[in-house]
C-alpha cells in the first residue's frame, strides 16, 4: 500500500516536471512567434474600432448623439479660463438628416448621407459663454464633405442642452 504510493507520487513528479520542461522549452523555442503573435493582435483593431475609441458619450436628444474626445480637453494657451475640447455629434433626426442631404447632395456619393459632425468647441468657463470655432461634417462612408473654420464668438450656454452638459463636465474637469 504505503510503497505503492510512493511510486504513484514519484511517478506523478517526475511526469509533471516533464510536462513543465516541455513547456518550458517549447516556450523559448517559440519566443520570437510569441511576440509576433501579441503585436498582431495589436493591429487587428479596425480603423472603426479605433476611432469609437476616442469619443465618450455625454448627452443626447432627439437631434443627435453626443461624444467627446478625453485627450483634446486643454486649456488655451493665452487665457486659461477658455478650454477647448473636440466633440462629435452623431445624427439622428430624419428630417435634418434630409435636409442636410439635400444641401450638400452635390458633395455625397451615390447612397451616401450625412452621419456625423465634429467641431471644436470653445468654454469660457467663469462667463457661461461658448463658440463653436471649427466644423466638420462627414458622411456615412466617413468622407469628409465640409470643413468651416469660424471666427471665434462667444454666446451664452444654453441650459439643460448639450452645450450645457458638455460645459458642465469641462467645468468639473479642469477644478479636478
Amino acid at each position: 500500500g504505503i510503497v505503492m504510493k510512493k511510486w504513484f507520487l514519484v511517478g506523478a513528479f517526475i511526469l509533471l516536471c516533464n510536462m513543465f520542461f516541455s513547456v518550458c522549452l517549447a516556450m523559448e523555442a517559440n519566443k520570437d512567434s510569441a511576440i509576433d503573435w501579441k503585436i498582431s493582435v495589436k493591429e487587428k483593431l479596425t480603423p472603426e474600432e479605433l476611432e469609437a475609441m476616442r469619443w465618450t458619450e455625454v448627452f443626447q436628444n432627439e437631434l443627435a448623439q453626443y461624444f467627446f474626445e478625453v485627450k483634446s480637453i486643454q486649456p488655451d494657451s493665452a487665457d486659461k479660463d477658455q478650454i477647448h475640447v473636440t466633440v462629435k455629434a452623431i445624427y439622428r433626426d430624419k428630417a435634418v438628416i434630409n435636409n442636410l442631404n439635400e444641401y450638400y447632395r452635390k458633395n455625397l456619393e451615390k447612397e451616401d448621407s450625412i452621419a456625423c459632425s465634429e467641431m471644436q468647441m470653445i468654454f469660457q468657463l467663469h462667463k457661461r459663454m461658448y463658440a463653436v470655432k471649427n466644423l466638420k461634417l462627414y458622411s456615412s462612408k466617413r468622407v469628409l464633405i465640409v470643413e468651416q473654420t469660424k471666427d471665434v464668438s462667444f454666446v451664452p450656454v444654453p441650459v439643460k442642452t448639450f452645450a450645457d452638459t458638455m460645459y458642465e463636465f469641462v467645468r468639473k474637469c479642469v477644478q479636478n
